[in-house]
């Protein structure tokens, strides 16, 4: 006479005795928890379903997921800075638009980031091979196209740290320098301010420059303490982490 330890389990594949009702012990134990005896491994086994995407999340890493889709690296950074991929590692686009800009009355795109003492806004990452690099122009090649050789862009609206593509244009340094004529900024026809907006008519609030490289030109007093107490600024927070971290 047959008892029932003579039948094999009824789910496909699976060589033990019955144990209850058709099953064998671990997937009536699963049936009766979850509803369904065959675990996820059985189902990919049996092609019941994909086996499911075991990689990270993040476009480029090859790392297993650990928590939510990620690695333990890229949710660490989503957990701790907001984004799971580190800012030294994005792209130039992304950055331009994580920094982002203040939209003026006249339609200027005003820098939010870093400036020079031009005014004009500079984006730094090293990976991607930019020092320093002024953002209308990394702007214009966004949406025009690459730079020629030998061209630069200038701003139709006279606004330094405007990165607004429609008042960019190229032109020669010949142009450029016809523009600050006709705008009066040019220190041969009577520019009365620095590009920051400081008065330079009076012999006291400037002085004259000689450049190897490039016609004379005259220097802001006021911008040069300015950047002078920026830099010692800088220098004196420097030192005060080092001390705190001896």
């Amino acid at each position: 006479m047959a008892t029932a330890n003579d039948t094999t389990c009824s789910v496909d594949h699976c060589p033990e005795p019955t144990h209850t009702r058709g099953y064998c012990q671990p997937h009536y134990n699963r049936k009766h928890r979850t509803g369904d005896p065959l675990s996820v491994s059985e189902k990919i086994e049996l092609g019941l379903i994909a086996e499911p995407e075991r990689r990270c999340s993040v476009e480029g890493c090859t790392r297993d997921k650990r928590v939510k889709g990620m690695c333990n690296r890229h949710y660490g950074n989503l957990s701790n800075y907001g984004h799971a991929v580190p800012r030294r590692e994005w792209s130039v686009n992304d950055t331009l638009d994580y920094t982002g800009w203040d939209v003026t009355a006249s339609g200027c795109w005003e820098w939010r980031g870093a400036r020079n003492d031009l005014g004009y806004g500079t984006l730094t990452l090293i990976r991607q091979g930019l020092d320093k690099a002024r953002v209308h122009r990394l702007m214009y090649e966004r949406y025009n196209g690459l730079i020629p050789e030998g061209l630069i862009v200038r701003h139709k609206c006279d606004n330094p740290p405007c990165s607004n593509p429609e008042h960019l244009e190229l032109g020669t340094m010949a142009d450029n320098t016809q523009d600050m004529m006709e705008r009066g900024r040019h220190w041969r026809h009577g520019a009365e301010e620095c590009l920051n907006g400081h008065p330079i008519t009076d012999p006291s609030t400037y002085r004259f420059q000689e450049r190897s490289d490039r016609n004379g030109e005259k220097v802001c007093l006021r911008c040069q303490r300015e950047r002078h107490v920026r830099w010692h600024e800088k220098k004196k927070l420097e030192r005060a982490k080092l001390r705190d971290a001896s």
